[in-house]
């Protein structure tokens, strides 16, 4: 072996020249690999003075082995066990065009192909899976009577099954988390425990009253069914606390600064969607629709040379609105750019699988552009539509004319911007009288 590594030691130069003629532009880690290589031979030898007729192959094969080992061990990295095992490849296929190695290298390799010990996994029960408007939902809690109601509001068309499902499995989760695996004969008592849960959630602030009442309107619906198969005794009412003019209601407002600071970060940014994206946000913010009813919109909508849009949603159905000649430009760019898509849907604004735009991916988008404009999560399309209806009433417009722009069904609706609009309106006045006293100097 001693013999074959010092006729080895003059061939690297050689090796580099055969590197060279296989096109490696990198060559600092086959170097590298090789040269530990002879050392860690020559250490052996050092160690090991009897083995006489050990040759460089049979040390290769230990360094294999060694070299498996710790990958299987996980003390090296997927990448470097291939640059080690590539490194010494090339050199004894170099070695073996030669004539200094004489064992068949590319069996040999083969033969050696690293492999991970089959690790015992522990049995984890694995998440089944239902289909809610047609997407694949993961069951987490596990309970068919909560499949049974979710199929039951998907067979009525109920609006908003999405909330619902994500309402009632964080109560069942609860109960779960309280040692609670059973929903049949439900007693009161664990009921009025989520009601303090949700109570002490909006106390430190952690939600708004509104959310909990959201909460546990969904949970009528649940335990009310739960009653009418007799599974419950009892029919369920939300207490007083989470009733009234006391719960809050969210109406957060964005300046014109940050909405045209957000506008440029669409612009600036130009991703792949972001024709979509800034047709999408002028919508927003020149007539103040709802994020569904941008969903909704299909081409036939769509009028360019009356510049309006025919929106729709069950909450308020049909109206046609006026858009700004701006936004409808950017409505068109988008539709020239919508061809090229495969699409197999009339609605308007796509998703890049060419399905329907929804909701959460409007969400979703918003937050990325909000991210990266402002380095946080400062606001929603949803914001974007309270801040249109409370600039409307700013603007001294008919509050009659406001409700039918915004799709109010009734008036108190539209209410409770102009009672925000007068709060914006003191927020923004000075603390104290400038002309208070004047007659006293």
């Amino acid at each position: 072996m001693l013999g074959q590594l010092k006729s080895i030691s003059r061939e690297q130069h050689d090796f580099k020249s055969y590197l060279n003629s296989l096109g490696i532009v990198k060559q600092s880690t086959p170097l590298r690999v090789v040269m530990e290589f002879k050392m860690s031979a020559f250490d052996y030898l050092v160690h090991n003075p009897f083995s006489t007729n050990f040759k460089v192959v049979d040390f290769l094969k230990l360094s294999l082995e060694k070299l498996n080992q710790s990958y299987a061990l996980k003390q090296i990295s997927k990448r470097e066990h291939a640059n080690t095992s590539n490194g010494l490849k090339k050199y004894f296929q170099f070695l073996t065009l030669n004539g200094l190695v004489s064992d068949d290298w590319n069996l040999f390799f083969q033969s050696t192909k690293p492999r991970k010990p089959k690790l015992s996994k522990p049995n984890k029960r694995e998440n089944k899976v239902f289909y809610i408007n047609g997407r694949k939902k993961k069951d987490f809690v596990q309970n068919q009577i909560f499949r049974n109601y979710m199929e039951k509001l998907e067979k009525r068309n109920a609006s908003c099954i999405n909330e619902h499902y994500n309402t009632i499995a964080y109560f069942l989760r609860f109960l779960r988390s309280s040692g609670i695996t059973s929903i049949e004969s439900l007693p009161r008592e664990y009921i009025k425990e989520y009601e303090n849960h949700l109570e002490s959630r909006f106390l430190l602030k952690e939600i708004k009253k509104k959310t909990a009442y959201d909460k546990l309107l969904k949970l009528k619906h649940f335990i009310n069914y739960l009653y009418s198969i007799s599974l419950v005794s009892y029919k369920y009412d939300i207490p007083l606390k989470f009733k009234g003019s006391q719960i809050t209601r969210d109406n957060e407002y964005v300046t014109n600064e940050d909405r045209l600071r957000f506008i440029e970060g669409i612009v600036n940014n130009k991703f792949r969607n972001f024709k979509r994206d800034l047709a999408t946000t002028l919508i927003f913010v020149d007539i103040g629709c709802r994020p569904i009813e941008v969903c909704n919109i299909k081409i036939s909508d769509v009028n360019t040379t009356e510049s309006t849009l025919t929106l729709y949603c069950k909450k308020s159905g049909q109206r046609v609105l006026k858009v700004d000649k701006f936004v409808m430009k950017h409505i068109s760019i988008y539709l020239e750019y919508r061809k090229k898509l495969p699409a197999e849907t009339d609605h308007l604004f796509l998703l890049e699988t060419g399905d329907p735009m929804n909701t959460k991916a409007i969400g979703s988008v918003i937050n990325v552009y909000n991210k990266i404009t402002f380095g946080e999560s400062r606001f929603s399309a949803k914001s974007l539509r309270h801040t249109f209806i409370t600039n409307a009433l700013n603007d001294r417009n008919d509050i009659n004319q406001v409700s039918l722009s915004a799709g109010h069904k009734h008036l108190v609706s539209t209410l409770h911007y102009f009672y925000r609009s007068i709060e914006t309106l003191l927020e923004n006045t000075l603390a104290y009288n400038p002309v208070e006293g004047i007659d006293q100097i």
